[in-house]
């Protein structure tokens, strides 16, 4: 299923270790601290439990499901070449 993560996190070191292990398991940025992606469950669930471990208090952090009509609305906004590879319909990215 497709995930939209979002997070307020107010440690610098707690914020890019998280950023770094949601690019790791195939998520993509699209805003600082937003992330979609189509990430196998278990990986998901395990990099959630860590990282909410390490949370602050007044920090937050969503996983949000979306369905893959929702995230088509997103092309229209300029994000259609890396909605391609959410949606699985390329799997590679041409720079």
């Amino acid at each position: 299923m497709i995930r939209l993560l979002v997070y307020d996190i107010s440690q610098n070191r707690t914020r890019s270790r998280l950023a770094r292990e949601l690019e790791a398991i195939g998520m993509m940025r699209i805003q600082k601290s937003v992330f979609l992606g189509n990430p196998r469950p278990k990986v998901l669930k395990d990099l959630l439990r860590r990282s909410r471990a390490e949370l602050q208090e007044g920090d937050r952090l969503y996983c949000i499901p979306v369905t893959e009509a929702q995230v088509e609305g997103l092309g229209e906004q300029g994000l259609t070449e890396d909605l391609d590879l959410i949606l699985g319909r390329r799997h590679s990215l041409i720079l």
